[in-house]
């Protein structure tokens, strides 16, 4: 169990803050359900698909995407 801990314990983390995360939003609003969920992954979809492609040009060194250089673009 100590070493599934150890090999996993970001994963199992996240997973557990996910999961506290969507049990506080079941109190503070009851009525929020899978329908809630899938409006929310559905609006964030296009964010997600900008946030990878960008991560894969920055990871590869391809062009420095950060605040100061988009505004001398502008």
């Amino acid at each position: 169990m100590n070493r599934l801990i150890a090999a996993h314990g970001w994963t199992m983390g996240l997973a557990a803050l996910l999961a506290v995360l969507l049990g506080a939003t079941k109190i503070i609003q009851p009525e929020f359900g899978i329908s809630g969920l899938d409006s929310l992954g559905r609006a964030a979809l296009p964010f997600a698909l900008a946030t990878i492609g960008m991560a894969v040009v920055v990871i590869a060194g391809g062009i420095d995407l950060s605040l100061a250089s988009m505004m001398a673009v502008c």
